[in-house]
């Protein structure tokens, strides 16, 4: 059976997406061993914006 455009597309996309999906758990287990109280929040060293930033 041959892929149709669409199915490649697809294909395509669902790599997509599972990449942000691996980049979204490693980035949340990161912030889940930092410690993120009020003042690490209002004055965030580079590493801390760094993971903040690619959760957003």
């Amino acid at each position: 059976m041959k892929a149709t455009a669409e199915i490649l597309a697809l294909r395509q996309i669902l790599a997509l997406c599972r990449g942000h999906d691996e980049v979204l758990n490693d980035v949340l287990y990161d912030l889940s061993r930092r410690r993120l109280d009020t003042q690490a929040l209002e004055h965030p060293g580079k590493e801390d914006r760094r993971l903040l930033d690619q959760f957003a």
